[in-house]
Protein backbone atom coordinates (compact mmCIF):
# COMPACT_ATOMS: atom_id res chain seq x y z
CA UNK A 1 0.00 0.00 0.00
CA UNK A 2 1.57 3.25 -1.09
CA UNK A 3 1.10 6.04 1.93
CA UNK A 4 0.21 9.77 1.39
CA UNK A 5 3.75 10.77 1.71
CA UNK A 6 5.11 8.18 -0.55
CA UNK A 7 2.72 9.09 -3.10
CA UNK A 8 3.13 13.07 -2.78
CA UNK A 9 6.88 12.25 -3.34
CA UNK A 10 6.14 10.09 -6.71
CA UNK A 11 3.67 12.66 -7.83
CA UNK A 12 5.63 15.70 -7.21
CA UNK A 13 9.47 14.40 -8.69
CA UNK A 14 10.96 15.99 -6.04
CA UNK A 15 13.50 14.75 -3.97
CA UNK A 16 12.77 13.86 -0.16
CA UNK A 17 14.64 16.65 0.83
CA UNK A 18 12.45 19.08 -0.94
CA UNK A 19 9.27 17.43 -0.33
CA UNK A 20 10.29 17.60 3.64
CA UNK A 21 10.80 21.09 3.42
CA UNK A 22 7.74 21.93 1.98
CA UNK A 23 5.80 20.14 4.13
CA UNK A 24 7.41 21.51 7.48
CA UNK A 25 9.07 18.19 8.69
CA UNK A 26 12.71 16.58 8.61
CA UNK A 27 13.35 14.12 5.95
CA UNK A 28 13.24 11.78 9.33
CA UNK A 29 10.14 12.27 9.52
CA UNK A 30 8.94 11.79 6.21
CA UNK A 31 10.40 8.71 5.98
CA UNK A 32 8.67 7.07 8.83
CA UNK A 33 5.62 8.48 7.09
CA UNK A 34 6.47 6.64 3.66
CA UNK A 35 6.80 3.37 5.63
CA UNK A 36 3.42 3.65 7.30
CA UNK A 37 4.15 5.88 10.80
CA UNK A 38 1.02 8.13 10.96
CA UNK A 39 1.95 11.58 10.36
CA UNK A 40 1.10 14.81 13.47
CA UNK A 41 -1.67 16.58 12.11
CA UNK A 42 -0.19 19.63 10.74
CA UNK A 43 1.73 17.85 8.39
CA UNK A 44 -1.04 15.37 7.23
CA UNK A 45 -2.79 18.14 6.45
CA UNK A 46 -0.06 20.13 4.50
CA UNK A 47 0.63 16.05 2.85
CA UNK A 48 -3.18 16.05 1.71
CA UNK A 49 -2.84 20.64 0.54
CA UNK A 50 0.41 19.76 -1.56
CA UNK A 51 -0.76 16.38 -3.29
CA UNK A 52 -4.15 18.40 -4.40
CA UNK A 53 -1.85 21.28 -5.65
CA UNK A 54 1.03 19.70 -7.05
CA UNK A 55 -1.14 17.26 -9.08
CA UNK A 56 -3.11 19.21 -11.50
CA UNK A 57 0.23 20.78 -12.48
CA UNK A 58 1.16 18.63 -15.22
CA UNK A 59 0.67 14.93 -16.51
CA UNK A 60 3.98 13.16 -15.42
CA UNK A 61 6.42 13.92 -12.28
CA UNK A 62 8.78 15.63 -13.90
CA UNK A 63 6.70 17.61 -16.01
CA UNK A 64 5.40 18.93 -12.33
CA UNK A 65 9.19 18.97 -11.05
CA UNK A 66 10.27 20.99 -13.75
CA UNK A 67 6.88 23.32 -12.89
CA UNK A 68 7.38 23.10 -9.79
CA UNK A 69 11.47 24.59 -9.71
CA UNK A 70 10.82 27.17 -12.36
CA UNK A 71 11.50 30.15 -11.54
CA UNK A 72 11.52 32.72 -13.92
CA UNK A 73 9.38 34.71 -12.29
CA UNK A 74 11.02 35.07 -9.36
CA UNK A 75 10.54 32.47 -6.51
CA UNK A 76 9.67 29.19 -7.76
CA UNK A 77 5.91 27.40 -6.75
CA UNK A 78 8.11 24.90 -4.43
CA UNK A 79 9.57 27.85 -2.62
CA UNK A 80 6.54 29.82 -2.66
CA UNK A 81 5.22 26.44 -0.99
CA UNK A 82 8.32 26.38 1.61
CA UNK A 83 7.68 29.70 2.31
CA UNK A 84 3.70 29.34 3.27
CA UNK A 85 4.06 28.89 6.94
CA UNK A 86 1.32 25.32 8.05
CA UNK A 87 0.55 27.62 11.51
CA UNK A 88 -1.17 30.22 9.37
CA UNK A 89 -3.07 28.14 7.18
CA UNK A 90 -6.62 29.10 8.57
CA UNK A 91 -5.66 33.01 7.61
CA UNK A 92 -5.66 31.49 3.60
CA UNK A 93 -7.94 29.01 3.94
CA UNK A 94 -10.10 30.92 1.83
CA UNK A 95 -7.64 31.81 -0.58
CA UNK A 96 -7.36 28.52 -3.28
CA UNK A 97 -4.28 26.93 -3.23
CA UNK A 98 -3.75 27.07 -7.28
CA UNK A 99 -4.46 30.95 -6.76
CA UNK A 100 -1.93 31.07 -4.00
CA UNK A 101 0.44 29.50 -5.99
CA UNK A 102 0.22 31.96 -8.55
CA UNK A 103 -0.92 28.44 -11.34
Amino acid sequence: MTTPARHLIDLSGLTRSQVARAVGCTERALTGYTLGRTPNEPDRVRIERLTAAIEPLAPTPEERRRALLASSTGRSNLHRLIAENPTFELIHATVPVRERLGV
